[in-house]
């Protein structure tokens, strides 16, 4: 039997309304800066089928990476291709990634993470999106609500 996933917290889903004086790229760069191999922030296309697929994409992404079944090593990488459905990165980053400057979710690992990178990017967030999970649905992790928050 496989060790159950560990969280440090739950991740944190955003609706971000300003991109600030870095821009899409820079922010990205930023992004980069701060993130490691466990957690990670991503600026992401606001859409509800985009919203509904970031919480189950992560944790199978974390459960692929665990167990060593992943197309990659990343749980960023591979969350971001089980969201998108395809097996090519870029793809998968066109179809997910933030479009609208004004209009975008901000996805983070963790609430300090989120902070860190909001403060140093300049960001502005309109509200949280509340991700809520159901832990034993026939031995796997299920989305039970996205709401608004």
């Amino acid at each position: 039997m496989t060790a159950p996933l560990e969280f440090n917290e739950m991740p944190e889903l955003w609706v971000g309304k300003e991109l600030g004086s870095k821009g899409i790229k820079g922010l990205i760069e930023l992004s980069k800066t701060l993130s490691d191999s466990r957690e990670f922030v991503l600026l992401l296309d606001y859409s509800e089928a985009a919203t509904g697929r970031v919480l189950p994409a992560y944790l199978n992404a974390k459960l692929r990476v665990r167990d060593g079944i992943s197309r990659s090593r990343s749980t960023q990488i591979e969350m971001l291709l089980l969201a998108a459905g395809t097996m090519n990165i870029d793809k998968a980053i066109s179809k997910l990634g933030a479009k609208d400057p004004k209009k975008f979710l901000l996805f983070a690992t963790s609430r300090p993470l989120m902070e860190k990178f909001v403060k140093n990017g300049g960001v502005g967030l309109e509200r949280m999106i509340v991700l809520k999970i159901n832990e034993d649905i026939a031995g796997e992790v299920a989305l039970t609500e996205v709401a608004e928050g």
